[in-house]
């Protein structure tokens, strides 16, 4: 809904984080608030659609993105799915703007159509399990999210990994160029999370802060 998604990005372009000017703004726009939860309101417009506004803290606020100038950023996650052997390894680079969402659906259509497709028929050869781990978060626009994601599969590639399938899901340029950045492969490990224990809810994944990405050394701003 574009109405919903425009005052949300007003929420959050003021920084209303708090209930109190939540309510205040949508008294304000002429929304009648039907019901006040902990983090948002439940309003309807003047046509009568009903919808939710959310603390621009929320997770879901964050989703609507935010106006700066004439463009809208959103939040975005780079991640990796891996698996490896003592010799081999492989992984798939992906970009998401839900997190939890995107892990459910790769592992829910495993056996489909998605792109990962290739990086699970290649684990289950080798009786292996996948991993997945958050590489990057940014704040920006989707050419941004682009071209983290082409740094990410080059640091990849330089590291040695296989990346299955990356014919389809990556243009030959992410394949062949070259990064300059070393891929963080003891944080890749360490804040690595099995997908399928994800995808269940028994675990999540390893958060990073908004704007930093992983490195060996520490998660660099």
């Amino acid at each position: 809904m574009a109405e919903r998604a425009d005052y949300q990005r007003l929420v959050n372009a003021g920084a209303i984080v708090d209930m109190d000017r939540l309510l205040h703004f949508a008294t304000e726009k002429d929304l009648v608030i039907t019901r006040v939860g902990s983090a948002h309101v439940t309003v309807t417009n003047a046509a009568g659609l009903r919808f939710r506004l959310f603390l621009a803290t929320h997770e879901k606020a964050r989703r609507a993105g935010q106006t700066v100038g004439r463009g809208i950023v959103y939040d975005f996650w780079i991640y990796a799915l891996v698996a490896h052997t003592s010799t081999e390894r492989a992984c798939y680079i992906g970009q998401t703007r839900n997190v939890g969402r995107r892990m459910r659906e790769h592992w829910k259509r495993r056996d489909g159509t998605r792109a990962s497709r290739p990086l699970f028929d290649w684990a289950t050869e080798r009786s292996l399990s996948i991993n997945a781990t958050l590489l990057q978060a940014l704040t920006g626009n989707q050419n941004d999210a682009d071209d983290a994601e082409d740094e990410w599969v080059a640091r990849a590639t330089d590291a040695g990994f296989v990346l299955p399938g990356s014919e389809v899901w990556a243009p030959r340029q992410q394949v062949v160029r070259k990064s300059g950045n070393a891929w963080p492969s003891i944080a890749v490990q360490r804040n690595g999370r099995s997908l399928a224990m994800i995808a269940s809810r028994v675990t999540s994944v390893v958060e990073i802060a908004r704007n930093s990405e992983l490195s060996d050394s520490q998660t660099v701003l």
